[in-house]
């Protein structure tokens, strides 16, 4: 991770074409939005695991609640990743273009 670091403070500086940079984003952006991918889908997993375990119409409702949240977060998560991908490319064609 630090050299990804070392790496986005020389391509900076650098009069090259700025493909490190991109790569270095892109890569940040999808590890990212990964690991918050991979934390809601173990939470909708929790989420389902209570509901099908609820005893009564509170613990039921808060866990059918929770599922609700997670599949909206993973939504949002991949529509992030549509976003981001969409810019970065339009970004490599403004700079290589």
């Amino acid at each position: 991770m630090i050299n990804k670091f070392i790496l986005l403070s020389n391509s900076l500086g650098a009069s090259g074409d700025g493909s490190e940079l991109q790569t270095i984003l892109y890569s940040v952006l999808n590890t990212l939005l990964g690991l918050a991918f991979i934390v809601i889908v173990i939470g909708a997993i929790r989420a389902a695991i209570a509901l099908s375990h609820a005893t009564d119409e509170n613990e039921g409702a808060r866990a059918k609640k929770r599922l609700i949240n997670c599949i909206i977060g993973i939504v949002v998560c991949a529509t992030a990743l549509t976003v981001a991908n969409v810019i970065l490319a339009t970004a490599s064609g403004w700079i290589s273009g």
